[in-house]
């Protein structure tokens, strides 16, 4: 189990479930008594190739903005889809 602090100061906790081609699943709990499955959405990334690591902390980078931008995790999206500025912001974060 992996924790992040959200903007909004909600804790969350989270498990990585794995991936279906671009779709990355995590178990997510704000409470650690109910949790819920979300899906992280890679369809912006485009056509460039990247490694299973790379498509994994883009994953991650989503699921952390959808964290801070969430006022509650009753506001927290199923299916979290980032936008394809929000994925070039990600690769420039991450020296890709």
């Amino acid at each position: 189990m992996k924790v992040y602090t959200a903007e909004s100061g909600y804790i969350y906790h989270y498990y990585y479930l794995g991936r279906q081609e671009e779709e990355y699943r995590f178990e997510i709990s704000a409470d650690r008594r109910t949790w819920s499955v979300h899906t992280v959405e890679l369809d912006a990334a485009g056509t460039r190739r990247f490694t299973a690591n790379e498509r994994y902390g883009l994953a991650k980078l989503s699921l952390f903005a959808a964290f801070d931008g969430a006022e509650s995790p009753q506001g927290l999206g199923v299916r979290i889809r980032p936008r394809a500025e929000q994925i070039a912001d990600y690769i420039y974060r991450l020296g890709l």
